[in-house]
């Protein structure tokens, strides 16, 4: 991931760690069943997939319909950038898997150095910007729709990252059981979670070399991560005060 940032690095990560998993783990890993399980009939499977159909084909004619949403308040060319929001977004929250640290490598490929919506340091605020907020690797989708196109380009990134996948996540709500006792979705589980670790380093990597070197900036890493693994403090208090000691040393010094 650090040599080969994109996203087909990303699936060829998750797909070797997935093979693997199966190959060493699938022998240790018990298979459970339940008989309630059994019981599950294909037409309940099918009722909950309908309306996942009807919303997604919704989807589809809203992002390629934003040219003609958009026509009379806004100039064409805005138009067409607002559906091209929709498009990378939205392809991304389906395609990109393993969390939101792990595809920052995959992000910041796509907008930084493919379509150049933001620089490098733009892309680092944007992520530190979500951190204090829900769902915050994804929300940066907001930070970088309104740096390409204001307030609308806000809303439809943040739309077209969150609603494709919860969406999915609905339908596939309905199949958890089978999911659970799974013994080759449990194997494919114990592959993938040494992948993402490295891909979590990578997203770190990512990240650092795009800061200020400061000693400042060490200072709060170091203090964070002895914080965060020794003291087991929540990191919902650990990112603002983070915030403020970098606003108290900076300013300072």
């Amino acid at each position: 991931m650090i040599f080969f940032r994109s996203f087909y690095t990303t699936v060829l990560i998750m797909a070797g760690g997935a093979i693997l998993g199966l190959l060493f783990y699938r022998k240790g890993v018990e298979e459970k069943t339940e008989p309630e399980l059994a019981q599950k009939t294909s037409k309940q499977n099918i009722r909950s997939f309908l309306p996942v159909v009807v919303v997604l084909l919704v989807l589809i004619g809203l992002v390629w319909g934003f040219p003609l949403l958009f026509h009379e308040q806004a100039t064409f060319t805005q138009a067409l950038l607002l559906r091209d929001i929709a498009m990378t977004f939205s392809g991304m929250s389906l395609t990109l898997f393993g969390g939101g640290y792990v595809i920052i490598p995959a992000i910041h490929e796509i907008v930084v150095e493919g379509l150049n919506w933001v620089t490098a340091k733009e892309f680092t605020d944007a992520i530190a910007m979500g951190q204090i907020t829900p769902g915050p690797i994804f929300i940066s989708a907001t930070f970088i729709g309104y740096k390409v196109a204001n307030f609308w380009g806000a809303l439809v990134a943040t739309i077209a990252i969150f609603f494709p996948p919860a969406i999915l996540m609905i339908f596939c709500s309905g199949f958890m059981d089978q999911i659970k006792q799974s013994r080759i979705i449990s194997a494919i589980f114990k592959g993938l979670r040494p992948a993402v670790i490295g891909m979590i380093f990578s997203a770190a990597y990512t990240i650092g070399k795009g800061m200020e070197m400061h000693w400042a900036t060490w200072l709060i890493f170091i203090g964070v991560l002895f914080l965060s693994i020794k003291l087991k403090i929540n990191v919902a208090y650990l990112i603002p005060l983070s915030g403020l000691t970098g606003i108290l040393l900076f300013s300072l010094f």
